[in-house]
């Protein structure tokens, strides 16, 4: 007994992309999406690169402009009342060894005054520097400036007791406190000169850390415009392939199906329907003109025949 055939002549129904011929493809929205997902990150990424090198050079040219900015009020300010200090100190000495010489004779007895005038003058300036390091948390400023007042009064109150002993007695009564006079002189010059020292070291620091900050605040101004020239570059490509792609993928396929529907409007089936093999919609619609054209052209062709057996 034979067995019965279970095959049939019925086509099985295919995918639309497993076709013969069809290439498997993503759809035009699918594509379209990818672009625009692309763009967006290449967008944000260009903008935060941007954002944080703008934020950068925003914080360099605040640095340069603090630096510059504590140039000019402290430590310009700090070296000023330094170089004070020191004159005060030298008019100190130049007015008790002048009346030393002249031993206040011929009216030339104003020496102590002035030597007191210059000493104030030399506490006030050196108070200030106090103040100034005390305010802006300069600890080691403000502790060689108390050394600097600490020493001055054995050097002021040496040169006094020379200066009197010139006056009262001479050079033999002076000569011999001359020796202490120069011990406090030389302990007070060597006290403003670490002053001196350490307030210029932070001034270089101040300086270099400015220059610094402005040859960075450069290069990330050169930085900027690379960025916006790539931002400009990558903006272009995108729209040169977005063109490229619509004229390509849609524009082109388009035209060129119009054309054959055109053709079709006019009963001419013998122009080839193309992108027949592509597997998103332009595809399907190429396919389906196909299709339409045969089945078109079968119904014209069973109409003539009808036509011509009448």
């Amino acid at each position: 007994m034979a067995c019965p055939d279970n095959s049939t002549d019925e086509e099985v129904p295919q995918p639309e992309g497993a076709r013969v011929g069809v290439k498997r493809g993503r759809s035009l929205a699918h594509d379209f999406r990818l672009v625009v997902v692309i763009t967006a990150l290449l967008s944000i990424a260009a903008l935060s690169t941007l954002g944080w090198v703008l934020s950068s050079h925003l914080n360099d040219d605040e640095l340069v402009e603090n630096t510059a900015s504590t140039l000019v009020e402290v430590d310009l300010t700090l070296i000023g009342l330094v170089k004070d200090m020191r004159l005060h100190v030298v008019q100190v000495q130049q007015w008790l060894t002048d009346i030393s010489a002249t031993r206040g004779l011929d009216g030339l007895d104003d020496g102590f005054i002035e030597a007191e005038n210059h000493a104030q003058a030399f506490k006030s300036a050196a108070d200030k520097v106090v103040t100034i390091a005390g305010s802006q948390g300069l600890k080691e400023i403000e502790q060689d400036t108390r050394l600097a007042l600490a020493v001055f009064p054995d050097y002021y109150s040496s040169g006094i007791r020379m200066a009197r002993a010139y006056v009262a007695d001479g050079p033999a009564s002076g000569n011999r406190m001359m020796a202490d006079f120069d011990d406090a002189a030389a302990a007070q010059t060597e006290a403003l000169d670490d002053l001196s020292a350490l307030i210029n070291t932070r001034t270089e620091l101040q300086r270099l850390e400015a220059q610094k900050a402005s040859q960075d605040s450069h290069a990330s101004m050169a930085f900027i415009k690379l960025v916006g020239l790539i931002i400009a570059v990558t903006g272009i490509a995108i729209l040169v392939f977005a063109s490229y792609y619509l004229q390509v993928q849609i524009i082109k396929p388009i035209l060129a199906l119009t054309s054959v529907t055109e053709a079709f409007a006019a009963k001419k089936y013998d122009k080839d329907v193309l992108y027949r093999e592509r597997g998103n919609e332009i595809g399907a619609l190429a396919r389906a003109l196909d299709t339409l054209r045969g089945t078109a052209a079968e119904a014209d062709d069973l109409y003539r025949q009808q036509q011509e057996s009448l």
